[in-house]
């Protein structure tokens, strides 16, 4: 019988509403409408993301207007990567595999 190559990750599982409940309350003047709507998830999905937190300081200057009062470039608004990637910049989540259970 073959071998089946499997790799095992460390994953940080989150459930959407818990994502969604952060964001709000971290950042009141953001107008991230919540993962399942900016990503375009459907019922019983996932969503997934590896940050690194490598950001260039023009895209951490761009997503912390965007955070705290809602400014954006033209063609430039921040998605749910770039927002998980700059709290880990920012040391407020740890780095690794991501994991968002879509489920209402």
């Amino acid at each position: 019988m073959s071998q089946l190559k499997i790799e095992t990750k460390m994953t940080h599982a989150i459930d959407y509403s818990d994502w969604d409940s952060f964001i709000q309350k971290s950042f009141p003047n953001c107008p991230y409408e919540g993962i399942a709507c900016e990503e375009e998830m459907t019922n019983d999905s996932t969503w997934t993301c590896t940050p690194s937190g490598n950001l260039t300081s023009e895209r951490i200057v761009e997503i912390e207007d965007y955070l705290s009062n809602g400014k954006v470039k033209l063609g430039r608004l921040p998605n749910t990567s770039d927002i998980l990637n700059y709290l880990v910049y920012k040391g407020e989540t740890p780095s690794g595999h991501y994991s968002v259970d879509i489920c209402w």
